[in-house]
């Protein structure tokens, strides 16, 4: 290795592994986790192509070097990675102060200088997988490895904890990422009360992954009860959970809570108008006008929130303009029906007046987005609506008729 020959020093490392008389001995797997670490950081392809996998290999054999260091033979077939108790044990001994060590420059050495060589380059290589290459297994195997080493090393990285929850969760490791949340949970991992929020929602999509959704719900209300403030998404979770589960009057109370906590967020208020606009239908089947009054004034008040906070929100103004553009036609049907001609006339009136705030928003969501047809459509019949009575709506007419022939 001094000379730069690492497939030499791999030739021999090698043998010595598997000669009787060297492998049992602690020095064999130091220089040889020594020996492939140097071909898993190297830049020479000649001498990364020596091994698929040296730096798992480097792992093995720093960590066989550490338990055959014990004085106590007893010890030397402690599996510290694989098994719990092992790990335990272990434990105990490193925090002995009555252990005892064939070679205290190994147990100096690794703690100070291999593991957090090798930690580092696990998580490089766990990046590469999870990023470039997608395979997420191999990047949890990795994280977990670099994670074990700094925690040999006495430290608990919370950043690898979290790289290795997100690879659990895309490899499908569905109790790993868990355990792995739930540990980042415990220690308020994030930068401020937004980002430890989120642990909830990650947490709760990983049960939903794992069909799960009742461990998802209480995950995400835990998290709205630990961050009040600071839930916007997990509030959005549990509306839409409950929107799809058809329990809408849930949904509408949670959303009046998340308004309530964060007044000026537009998509809460475009999301109560949606609710609202699902109550209208509902009251109309039923019959109900003055619930349908009720409804339409919540929806309306609530659409026009969102586009006063967001005024570029395109759907909030198409929503608004087909509430007014229903309550219009619901105003000239009554008007229609009317048999008071003083009646019949206020009843005309209003519904223009309802017509003319639905042109309004129509106007405005076509201005946002021109190409889209449903509107072009429902102003092309307001401006017919009116250009009887005023001219200038004729020429607003044939500009949409043109729209949709092109």
């Amino acid at each position: 290795m001094k000379d730069g020959k690492t497939a030499e020093a791999k030739k021999y490392c090698d043998k010595a592994a598997e000669n009787p008389s060297t492998m049992e001995w602690y020095k064999t797997w130091w220089f040889s986790g020594d020996v492939y670490y140097a071909i898993g950081v190297s830049k020479e392809e000649s001498v990364k192509n020596l091994d698929p996998e040296p730096l798992s290999k480097a792992f093995d054999y720093y960590l066989k070097a550490m338990v055959l260091n014990f004085k106590d033979e007893q010890y030397h077939n402690l599996d510290i990675f694989n098994k719990p108790e092992d790990m335990i044990r272990f434990g105990q001994l490193m925090g002995d102060k009555n252990t005892s060590y064939i070679d205290n420059r190994v147990l100096t050495d690794l703690l100070l200088s291999k593991f957090p060589n090798l930690s580092v380059a696990f998580v490089n290589k766990g990046r590469d997988e999870y990023n470039e290459k997608q395979e997420y297994k191999n990047a949890f195997e990795s994280f977990g490895r670099s994670l074990f080493l700094s925690q040999l090393s006495g430290k608990i990285d919370t950043v690898l904890i979290y790289y290795s929850a997100m690879a659990a969760h895309k490899a499908e490791l569905f109790d790993e990422a868990v355990m792995s949340y739930e540990a980042l949970i415990r220690m308020k991992y994030g930068d401020d009360d937004n980002k430890r929020a989120g642990l909830y929602l990650n947490l709760a999509n990983v049960y939903m992954a794992s069909e799960d959704t009742a461990k998802a719900i209480e995950a995400v209300k835990k998290g709205v009860e630990a961050y009040p403030n600071n839930n916007d998404e997990l509030m959005v979770f549990l509306i839409n959970y409950y929107l799809k589960a058809g329990k809408e009057q849930v949904a509408f109370d949670y959303l009046n809570k998340a308004i309530e906590s964060t007044p000026d967020n537009a998509s809460f208020h475009f999301a109560l108008g949606t609710l609202w606009d699902k109550k209208i239908e509902i009251y109309q089947n039923e019959k109900q006008p003055d619930k349908v009054r009720e409804a339409r004034i919540g929806a309306s008040g609530a659409y026009e929130k969102a586009v006063a906070l967001k005024s570029d929100h395109t759907d909030a103004w198409y929503n608004l303009g087909a509430i007014y553009y229903n309550w219009g036609k619901d105003l000239f049907d009554m008007g229609d029906a009317e048999k008071d001609d003083a009646k019949r006339k206020a009843l005309k009136d209003q519904s223009n007046e309802k017509y003319k705030e639905s042109m309004n928003c129509f106007e405005k969501a076509h201005e946002l987005d021109p190409a889209d047809k449903s509107t072009i459509k429902l102003l092309k019949s307001l401006y017919y609506r009116f250009m009887a009575d005023d001219e200038s709506y004729k020429a607003k007419y044939d500009e949409m008729k043109k729209k949709l022939e092109e």
